[in-house]
Formats: C-alpha cells, structure tokens, sequence
C-alpha cells in the first residue's frame, strides 16, 4: 500500500482512477462468482432430477454475466492504465528535470544514452506495476475470498474442507 500511496504522489488527479480500477475488478469478480454459483445450481437441479424449465433462462443470464465480467474487468484496467501512463509520463519529465540538473562530471562518468535508457526502463516497469498488477492483485485477493463464501454457502463440509486445504 505504501508503494502506491507514493506512486499516486506523482498524479493525485489520477488517483480517482486507481480506485475505480479496484471497484470495477471487485464487481466484475462478483459477477463472476455470481455466474459460478448459478453454474452450480443448474448441474445440481440437473443431477438431481428437477424439472428445470427455466433453463434455458438461467444459461443467458449467465452467458451476461460473464460478458459482464469481462466489460467491467476491462474498465478496471482501462481505468489503471489511464493512471499508469500518467505516471509515466510524470516519472519521465521529474528523471529529466532531475538530469537537467546533474553536473557536467556526471556525464563525464555516464553515458547519456545510458542514462535515458535506464529512466526509461524504470518508468516502463513501473507503469506495469500501476497498469497491470492494480487490477490483478485485486482480483488475486478477492477471488479466495469469495471462493470459501461460496463454499461455506453452498456446503459447510465444503467450506471446511476448503480452508483446510487453503490455510
């Protein structure tokens, strides 16, 4: 948290964009699980037995949700991209400022192709950082989350069994 606290310094105009990159991966992996549990209802009145007329029904709805995983899933990562190439354009005009103010026996010692090269680097790594991994870990955090609630919803035995495995 500490790193992107200091990574949002760069662009407090932007920040609202991280934040909504987090809600948007949070609702698309609802959505997501959502469809998994619908998933599960429809095998299990199949293998029960039921009369399922609604099936037909069911399946669309969930068809939507995972289109909808997928559209909501891609605002979050459009929203921290928005936020990643900001920062990157930020961390590269502060390197060069910063360079601009370097004494010449600095670029006695360094090469200044080098030197750009590394800036450039830098700033790529840490626009995958805002870019990629904003969306990624949240999802990474939720997703265990919501499988044992799912567990413990569908079975207790479940739920169980899956902590034990998990922890």
């Amino acid at each position: 948290m500490k790193l992107y606290r200091k990574l949002f310094a760069y662009m407090p105009e932007r920040k609202i964009q991280g934040i909504l990159a987090v809600l948007f991966t949070l609702i698309g992996t609802c959505m997501l699980f959502f469809a998994y549990y619908l998933i599960w209802t429809l095998l299990r009145d199949v293998f029960i037995g039921t009369i399922i007329s609604d099936a037909k029904k069911r399946a669309v709805v969930i068809l939507i949700l995972f289109i909808c995983h997928g559209l909501i899933y891609f605002l979050g990562l459009w929203m921290s991209h928005l936020a990643g190439f900001r920062l990157e354009t930020r961390l590269r005009e502060k390197g060069i400022k910063n360079l601009l103010k370097a004494s010449q026996s600095f670029y006695d010692t360094h090469k200044s192709g080098e030197v750009r090269k590394i800036i450039d680097n830098n700033v790529e790594q840490t626009h995958m950082i805002v870019a990629h991994l904003i969306p990624d870990q949240t999802a990474a955090l939720i997703t265990p989350i919501f499988m044992a609630i799912l567990a413990f919803y569908l079975d207790i035995s479940l739920g169980i069994f899956f902590l034990v495995i998990v922890g």
